[in-house]
């Protein structure tokens, strides 16, 4: 999450493996 955290809030699919596509 460090790496990419612009990704994460930015790419919806990305966050799918994080989770965070209900943050986004």
């Amino acid at each position: 999450m460090l790496k990419k955290p612009l990704p994460l809030f930015l790419n919806p699919a990305a966050g799918r493996g994080r989770g965070r596509k209900k943050a986004a």
